[in-house]
């Protein structure tokens, strides 16, 4: 019996997975988060954001940073979780990873260093578990 080959049709189009939105300006870098499923983003906004894909299929800023300048270059070091970052202004900051996921004031932190989690408690009556 011989084997058939079916090769795709050329007129096959991508198919639009995802799409990110939330920056004010135009993005300036996208960089993929190695063994998680997250983007990390820098625009000329000011801002840098950590998107991480939810159990709905759709990416949410996890991490939140206003920088002083727009930025135009960035990189990203896993094992350190810090992302640097060109400005317009000439400087390249070093950003320790903030975390922002509460709508209100923090109330309480609670360092779990077995697991290695960050819980924390707010005024706007959440808990977030942070890895």
């Amino acid at each position: 019996m011989a084997a058939e080959i079916h090769s795709r049709p050329q007129s096959s189009r991508p198919v639009l997975l995802s799409k990110i939105e939330g920056h004010q300006d135009a993005v300036t870098a996208a960089l993929l988060i190695p063994k998680e499923d997250g983007v990390i983003t820098a625009s000329e906004d000011r801002t840098i954001r950590v998107w991480l894909k939810r159990d709905s299929g759709q990416y949410w800023p996890s991490i939140y940073h206003t920088m002083a300048s727009p930025c135009s270059a960035m990189a990203y070091h896993h094992d350190s979780r810090r992302i640097f970052v060109g400005q317009d202004n000439g400087a390249v900051m070093v950003v320790i990873t903030t975390l922002k996921g509460h709508e209100g004031s923090i109330a309480c932190l609670w360092w779990d260093p077995i697991q290695r989690l960050l819980f924390s408690g707010a005024s706007d009556n959440s808990i977030i578990m942070w890895d």
